[in-house]
């Protein structure tokens, strides 16, 4: 909650962030959250009130469910090996879609919502104030928060030897695995022209909080500074929150106040929750840009990802051969894997990854999704987009499972 007189200073906020955003951990755990757009194929333009599908998705034993503003459910595990990860949200992703069905719902693994208008239907006072902040730059944040789905893989930061490391090469395979896992090429029952028009909704968003940071040889530093020069976005006390009405960075908050208040400890720990790059410092890393996928799709991301960060031969593989595409985020989102570059980089990355496998312990369905993903999409140059390019937006085979 913020103060009327300054409380903390730049420096004690940098060294807040510094101090919490890359842990020690390295005892290989990960974890996976992985979204989908809950609609009625019946009447593809309705929304089912979130509080319906929550009661529906109640069954769920083994993940945790949430749900974002347009009502996409989340399954989110808890932390483990790849295989026990893969399993839990497997197990749960078929009870939930065996409720929804028989309630006439289906889930679909896609990046962003291809018909339907972008409208909220969880409320409350974070989602108020982040509409309108957002609604402030235009229709992008709101299709963000209503209508985009994605699958987020976490994996440990690294000891201090090897984190800052890790933090460049959790960015620098990036624009391959947009490409690879490009899932999104629609938006208002029309082709927009990218294979991940999820990622390129993110880039045309403040900047200030979406873009990657600069990279650097101090993570942790590279991370504070880009936390205190992101804009602020809502001010309040967890019970009510506004949006200033004019922009200005968490930095000139905590040397200039606003409104008469400073920001607090606990306000710049809630500032970080609204920062949204490719990768977020949480302790762990965040793994953000991949599109949400249908079965077994989502689970060869999954290890795939983990695989490209934790195995030590195929990390080596994938920073050589990623290095050249670093930075080129919206090529990846715009072409996929028709770009040559990116399709060799990816051939090789996945070859690594079937390497890896046996030595992270994968299970016989997680390295069979992987094999299956590899021959359907990467030895061929496409990405789930073009099959999905293939047959109209508004085809039955979007909302089928």
């Amino acid at each position: 909650m913020p103060a009327t007189e300054r409380s903390i200073t730049t420096a004690d906020a940098i060294e807040h962030i510094r101090s919490h955003a890359l842990s020690t951990d390295d005892d290989g755990r990960v974890g996976a959250e992985v979204e989908w757009v809950v609609v009625d194929p019946s009447d593809r333009l309705a929304r089912t009130p979130v509080a319906t599908v929550a009661s529906l998705a109640s069954s769920a034993a083994r993940t945790r469910v949430t749900f974002e503003p347009g009502g996409q459910l989340e399954l989110s595990s808890d932390p483990g090996g790849l295989t026990a990860v893969c399993d839990a949200l497997s197990s749960d992703e078929e009870v939930v879609a065996r409720r929804l069905q028989s309630a006439g719902l289906t889930m679909i693994g896609i990046g962003l919502d291809p018909i339907r208008a972008d409208r909220r239907v969880v409320f409350g006072p974070r989602y108020d104030a982040m509409e309108r902040y957002f609604d402030a730059d235009g229709p992008e944040g709101r299709r963000m928060m209503c209508g985009t789905a994605s699958i987020q893989v976490n994996v440990d930061a690294g000891g201090p030897a090897v984190r800052d490391r890790r933090w460049r090469r959790a960015h620098t395979i990036g624009p391959m695995l947009v490409a690879a896992f490009a899932n999104s090429p629609f938006a208002a029952g029309a082709p927009t022209g990218w294979r991940s028009t999820r990622l390129a909704n993110w880039w045309a968003m403040d900047r200030s909080r979406t873009a990657p940071p600069p990279m650097s040889d101090d993570a942790a530093g590279t991370w504070a500074s880009y936390a205190l020069a992101a804009n602020v976005m809502m001010i309040g006390d967890g019970e009510r929150f506004d949006a200033p009405e004019i922009r200005f960075p968490f930095r000139d908050w905590i040397e200039r106040g606003y409104a008469g208040l400073y920001p607090t400890i606990a306000d710049l720990d809630y500032h970080v929750t609204t920062l949204f790059p490719p990768v977020r410092a949480r302790g762990w890393l965040e793994i953000r840009y991949l599109d949400a996928q249908e079965a077994p799709w989502w689970r060869a991301a999954v290890a795939v990802t983990v695989a490209l960060m934790n195995d030590a031969q195929a990390a080596g593989v994938a920073e050589q051969v990623c290095a050249p595409l670093a930075g080129r985020w919206m090529e990846a989102a715009r072409d996929g894997l028709s770009s040559p570059g990116f399709a060799a980089a990816a051939r090789a990355c996945f070859d690594a990854v079937t390497a890896a496998l046996p030595r992270l312990e994968a299970d016989d369905v997680t390295a069979e999704a992987v094999r299956r993903f590899v021959d359907t999409f990467v030895a061929r140059g496409r990405c789930p987009a073009d099959a999905l390019m293939e047959r109209p937006a508004t085809s039955p085979a979007l909302v089928a499972r």
